[in-house]
């Protein structure tokens, strides 16, 4: 722990000779606050957590002060997402223009309607910084990075909890943990003032609980919670959500002790979900028909998204493959040569982007592999979990709903479930066996990427 607080030291004192000393001050404080809260809700794993937290914020630091030194040089107003200029930051700086904390949060909250699409939850989240930041004198933009960063290491935090589930010791989890964080697209979005983040931890959260084998109203009501509050930072995504609670409901039918109480409280659940459906029927499909644009047919082009899409189901599946390795080829946003119109989010530092294309390549070639060798795979479902199988089945139709959205950070909580699917495949393989998988996914991803330099050339 020492060793981790001392490199986010020595990041933060170098940045201070570029950034000023109370946006520093600021990520200190949100990082004091951070390592408070781990080892308030900490388990018997408090160690590692508080590792995992450390390393994760300290990373995120670097990337945070770094995008600000490349934004200050290029007299850039925003980075890497235009919500952020033009929606998000300012509504947080309307909210500041309040007299005080609990006004603020009472205007947000004024009109609220579950099945909105306003983001009142987010908002909620955002606005304790925002009075923060403007009581220090912090750069908001900054501080609201920060914001974020806070939820992505509590989020990796719950993910290093999930993979224990698993059956996996608690030092390769450490280390799966942190390869997940760092090297997929997670990290890109951990640093920003958008709500995939936040939307990815409740999402986490949910799946989690999936994992309790006895029944628990108290476990029910959590989740039933959870998507709530999901609803209110994005309610298309905060629906879907609501398959976590006949995976519970099954899970402890099948197993738990309570399995009367279980199937009793599934029963009522379907009615009460029955009931809600049939009083919201209009708004709900008012909201899915305005919205389908962005969730379920956002490439009606003639792009390989809208090409592949005229092939039934298989070309869902193979859209779901080419949103994965996106950016393809993976120098395409690195400059802005890809959008002259928006150099600020097309540069060099989208380059966490490009190196999550070659990890979920390497993903996808490893779950193939697992698919199409038997050996393997009886091998490895006898180490898979249940629930996590379940969570499977749910990111697979989840993806599928979303396949002709080319946009990764929705889908970033399913990811990590198949990531998690990854490691345990990795686990059940031989040393060689890995290396010759590895070696056969390097030159395949390149040389897709130098075919792509071919046709780009001519």
């Amino acid at each position: 722990m020492a060793k981790n607080l001392l490199l986010f030291s020595l990041i933060s004192i170098f940045f201070m000779l570029f950034i000023d000393i109370w946006t520093i001050l600021f990520s200190f404080l949100v990082y004091i606050l951070g390592f408070c809260l781990i080892l308030l809700f900490s388990s018997n794993n408090s160690k590692y957590e508080l590792r995992i937290y450390q390393t994760l914020y300290s990373f995120g630091s670097l990337y945070i002060y770094s995008c600000a030194l490349y934004m200050s040089n290029n007299n850039f107003q925003y980075l890497l997402a235009w919500d952020i200029e033009n929606y998000f930051l300012p509504n947080v700086k309307y909210f500041l223009e309040f007299n005080n904390f609990f006004e603020a949060q009472k205007e947000n909250w004024k009109n609220f309607n579950l099945l909105s699409r306003y983001q009142s939850g987010y908002f909620a989240y955002l606005i304790p910084f925002a009075y923060l930041s403007n009581f220090i004198g912090s750069n908001l933009y900054l501080s609201m990075q920060f914001s974020t960063l806070l939820i992505a290491c509590f989020s990796g935090v719950l993910v290093n909890k999930l993979i224990l589930l698993n059956g996996i010791s608690r030092n390769e989890a450490y280390k799966f943990t942190l390869i997940i964080f760092l090297c997929s697209v997670v990290f890109f979005y951990s640093t920003q003032l958008l709500r995939d983040i936040q939307v990815m931890f409740f999402y986490l959260l949910a799946i989690y609980f999936t994992f309790k084998s006895d029944f628990s109203f108290k476990n029910l009501l959590k989740i039933i919670a959870i998507i709530l509050i999901s609803c209110t930072l994005r309610v298309e995504t905060g629906l879907f959500l609501a398959i976590t609670i006949p995976i519970y409901l099954y899970l402890t039918v099948q197993k738990g002790k309570k399995r009367d109480l279980a199937l009793l409280s599934s029963i009522l659940v379907f009615l009460i979900f029955v009931f809600v459906i049939g009083v919201k029927f209009n708004e709900i499909m008012q909201l899915l028909q305005n919205n389908s644009e962005y969730y379920l047919e956002s490439d009606k082009g003639t792009g390989v998204i809208g090409l592949l899409q005229s092939i039934p189901v298989l070309g869902s599946v193979l859209a779901i493959i080419y949103n994965a390795i996106q950016p393809f080829p993976f120098w395409l946003k690195l400059s802005n040569a890809f959008d002259i119109n928006r150099p600020e989010m097309y540069n060099i530092m989208v380059f966490p982007l490009a190196i999550a294309s070659f990890f979920n390549f390497i993903v996808l070639v490893f779950i193939s592999y697992f698919i199409i060798n038997n050996k393997v795979r009886d091998k490895v479902l006898i180490e898979i979990k249940k629930p996590l199988i379940l969570n499977i089945y749910a990111g697979l139709l989840y993806l599928y709903i979303q396949a002709t959205v080319i946009d990764q950070r929705r889908l970033m909580a399913y990811y990590i479930i198949f990531y998690i699917l990854f490691f345990i495949i990795l686990r059940t393989l031989s040393l060689k066996d890995r290396k010759n998988i590895l070696l056969i996914s390097c030159i395949l991803y390149f040389s897709l990427q130098f075919i792509a330099f071919i046709i780009k050339a001519v």
